[in-house]
C-alpha cells in the first residue's frame, strides 16, 4: 500500500512540476481515542518550502526525541516488522512512546520491488 501512495503523491508533484528528487516521507498518528489498535491516519509527502494546490496538505513536525530504527527488507514483510517494532523493540528500549506525529523515511535506500529495501522508522519518545 505504502509504495503505491507514495507513487500516487510522485505523480501529483510531477503534475505541478515540483521535484520528486528527494526523500518520502510516511507521516501517521492514531485516527482517534476510539479506534482499535494499528488504526492510524497515514498521510505520504516530501519536505518542501513550495506550496502545492489544494490536493495537498501541510503537516509541520515539531521537533522532539525520536526512537529511531531502520527496517531492512521486503515492502510484503513490512507490516510484521511494524509490530516487532512498536512491540518488543521498543519495549526492550527502554523508552515510552509520548503524543507526536511518527515517520516512515522512504529515502535513497528505498526500492518496493527490493528484498534489501530500507526504510527508517522514527517513534515520538519521552
Amino acid at each position: 500500500m505504502v509504495p503505491q501512495l507514495i507513487e500516487k503523491v510522485r505523480a501529483a508533484l510531477l503534475d505541478q512540476g515540483i521535484s520528486t528528487d528527494c526523500d518520502f516521507f510516511g507521516i501517521s498518528w492514531p485516527a482517534d481515542e476510539l479506534s482499535p489498535p494499528m488504526m492510524i491516519n497515514f498521510f505520504a509527502g516530501i519536505e518542501s518550502d513550495i506550496a502545492g494546490d489544494d490536493d495537498f496538505e501541510e503537516i509541520v513536525v515539531t521537533p522532539g526525541n525520536y526512537f529511531a530504527t531502520t527496517y531492512e527488507g521486503s515492502m510484503a514483510n513490512f507490516d510484521e516488522a511494524i509490530i516487532e517494532i512498536y512491540g518488543p523493540t521498543l519495549e526492550n528500549s527502554g523508552h515510552q512512546v509520548r503524543d507526536g506525529l511518527h515517520l516512515e523515511i522512504y529515502g535513497s535506500g528505498f526500492d518496493p520491488d527490493s528484498e534489501t529495501s530500507l526504510v527508517d522508522v522514527l517513534i515520538p519518545v519521552q
